[in-house]
């Protein structure tokens, strides 16, 4: 279960002591609202996107979506018949498309009443004209537009989830999902919030549930509702990859599950794809158990993390994570070097990698690795790394590099596996691999339902 917090709670410190609080309170994430950082936080320079990325890092946090899209600035609506008001919504909502995507970001949530107020059939078609847009920007971007279904007498266009869905079916965008807002459901649904969603959560029509505080009677109605449905249903009412976003109003957020909405079909196996970029970041970090290899014992240390942003052949983009420790004395046991240079070892071999990776332009996530191993070995050697430390810096890429596939595309890394989407091959660097005999094998395996942990802190 991983917990997000609306960051426009907070809003009154800075984004970094948001995060660092968001994470001591053992938050995972922060829900943002562009409004927070301003009138004009739906088009925030690169430098501020670069201090938000950092400092969610900092942090060990992450931004969850977007919402309050509309808050700001003042006079926007997507359904004016004032041809500029409607169009500078749009470049809002355009806009904090592709700021969520490069924020890591996943979805992202339209609710903005009071800037979709209707009098007349016309205003209610520029609304979805403008759904349609942004649907169309969310999916070039890799991530889901909801549509929230809200409350009379808040709002007065889209006050069930019925009426949402009737939306998302005439657009017709498979990133385009609408959502159950307990507090709204509860003042404007017949049925029971835990029936509302039995009854759409299979359609697929739906990617994000809030839950709200108990506030005001009908929240509290709408909340122990659907509390209740979650507590006594069996596991499989709830999908895979759903997880637990909490908020002033208790957000429980799908950031996974959407992406199957992106499903490419056959083309997914096999997709090439371009390293456009990639992020760096480290972190100290203190081990639970005391951890023994060879001559040394550790407790604390630095974890790398990196952030890939690729290119699909479709002209998305998406964004992956990986994570690994700067371990001395484990990929580089020589006595010779000092564990500070044990850790920039590890750092060149990951300089070299991502430099290599770059320039060999699209490729599938194995042809990345074996295009340049040869050349990331070679270049290691004359930096007097051994090949073990060589390969840290593609191992920790192809990592990122297959999370990133994985979200945008909305399989499991065994369901990329199961269908070769990694591209792994015969080649010379795989001598042994029959390629037809690879694809029955692959095609056979299963997940498994378990794994086991061992409780010990010792190397085996």
């Amino acid at each position: 279960m991983k917990l997000s917090l609306c960051n426009e709670v907070i809003r009154e410190l800075s984004f970094d002591r948001q995060c660092a609080l968001a994470a001591k309170l053992g938050y995972r994430g922060l829900e943002v609202a562009p409004f927070t950082f301003g009138d004009d936080g739906w088009r925030m320079p690169a430098s501020k996107r670069s201090e938000v990325r950092r400092a969610c890092a900092d942090a060990g946090v992450e931004v969850s979506g977007l919402h309050w899209l509309l808050a700001a600035p003042a006079g926007l609506s997507i359904t004016s018949a004032d041809k500029a008001v409607w169009q500078r919504s749009v470049d809002v909502l355009r806009g904090s498309v592709d700021l969520c995507a490069e924020l890591g970001g996943v979805y992202l949530v339209h609710g903005s009443p009071a800037q979709r107020q209707v009098a007349d059939p016309s205003d209610a078609k520029r609304a979805e004209e403008a759904w349609s847009i942004a649907a169309a920007a969310a999916q070039k971007a890799g991530v889901v537009y909801c549509l929230e279904a809200l409350a009379t007498p808040d709002c007065n266009f889209i006050n069930t989830v019925a009426e949402a869905s009737a939306v998302v079916q005439r657009i017709g965008n498979p990133t385009f999902k609408s959502m159950v807002d307990t507090s709204a459901a509860g003042k404007m649904e017949a049925e029971s919030i835990a029936d509302l969603i039995r009854r759409w959560m299979p359609t697929g029509l739906m990617a994000h549930i809030q839950l709200n505080d108990r506030i005001a009677e009908a929240r509290a109605r709408a909340t122990t509702s659907s509390a209740r449905f979650f507590r006594r249903s069996p596991k499989p009412a709830m999908p895979a990859g759903w997880r637990w976003n909490r908020s002033s109003t208790s957000r429980m957020a799908d950031l996974r599950r959407p992406h199957d909405r992106l499903h490419i079909g056959p083309a997914g196996a096999r997709m090439k794809v371009k390293l456009e970029e990639v992020e760096r970041y480290e972190r100290p970090m203190t081990l639970r158990l005391p951890f023994r290899f060879g001559v040394i014992t550790v407790t604390e240390g630095v974890q790398a993390v990196i952030r890939v942003r690729l290119s699909l052949p479709d002209g998305r983009h998406c964004l992956g994570v990986a994570a690994e420790s700067l371990a001395a004395k484990w990929f580089e046991k020589s006595p010779e070097f000092t564990d500070a240079q044990n850790l920039d070892q590890l750092r060149q071999s990951l300089d070299i990698a991502i430099g290599h990776y770059k320039a060999y332009g699209p490729a599938t996530p194995f042809g990345l690795f074996a295009g340049t191993y040869r050349e990331q070995q070679k270049k290691g050697a004359s930096l007097r790394l051994n090949p073990l430390v060589a390969g840290y810096g593609p191992a920790l890429l192809d990592r990122a590099i297959l999370d990133a596939l994985g979200k945008a595309t909305g399989n499991s890394f065994a369901q990329m596996v199961i269908q070769n989407m990694p591209g792994i091959a015969a080649t010379d660097l795989t001598p042994d691999i029959d390629q037809l005999e690879l694809a029955a094998f692959l095609a056979s395996l299963k997940a498994a339902p378990t794994i086991e942990a061992a409780p010990h802190g010792r190397a085996g």
